[in-house]
């Protein structure tokens, strides 16, 4: 049982006292008392029905009591508080009404509020591992519209990017074999000058 159905219980015993010693406390309200020749002395209560009424409530009153006292000893003995066992046995009432407030609701040895850590199961990051959230861009990541804009984009080299159009070829160089048609009028490469074989 949870502490707070224990309070509950606790409350409602204590509420029941009251209205008992109220009802008892009209009951003995008007007694008259009378002594007879002989010396005997006779009381007379004011109203017998209200005192019997506030009694049975004071008497019902103890069920809700022993209940809650009786599950708070359980809890006790469950979370291994002995000190406050110990103490419950001895002065009930008032131990009870400091467990409702104050008391214990986690083992011994235990912190009262134990720090949440990740779930169980979950797979340990590796040390070095990045922090979770928006990844981050590398230095010099090209901008997006709105983004801000991030410091030490690279410079890109003088005369970069290089002329577009078809890449030269170097003076003399022969074309390699199966290399495709160019097209009619394209300029042609000039031949390397052959060598003459030697007359013998």
């Amino acid at each position: 049982m949870n502490k707070r159905t224990i309070g509950i219980l606790f409350v409602v015993s204590i509420i029941m006292d009251l209205i008992g010693g109220g009802l008892i406390a009209g009951g003995v309200a008007g007694s008259t008392t009378t002594t007879d020749a002989s010396g005997y002395t006779s009381a007379t209560l004011g109203n017998p029905a209200l005192f019997a009424l506030g009694i049975a409530i004071v008497s019902l009153s103890a069920i809700p009591y022993l209940v809650a006292w009786i599950a708070s000893l359980v809890n006790l003995a469950r979370l291994q508080q002995w000190i406050w066992f110990v103490f419950m046995l001895i002065f009930q009432w008032i131990t009870l009404l400091i467990y409702v407030i104050a008391g214990p609701t986690t083992p011994r040895g235990v912190p009262q509020y134990a720090q949440y850590g990740p779930p169980q199961g979950y797979p340990p990051q590796p040390q070095g591992y990045p922090q979770q959230g928006y990844p981050q861009q590398p230095q010099g990541y090209p901008q997006q519209q709105g983004y801000p804009q991030q410091q030490g984009y690279p410079q890109q080299p003088q005369g970069y990017p290089p002329p577009q159009g078809y890449p030269q070829q170097p003076q003399g160089y022969p074309p390699p074999q199966g290399y495709p048609q160019q097209p009619q009028g394209y300029p042609q490469q000039p031949q390397p000058p052959q060598e003459n074989p030697p007359q013998q």
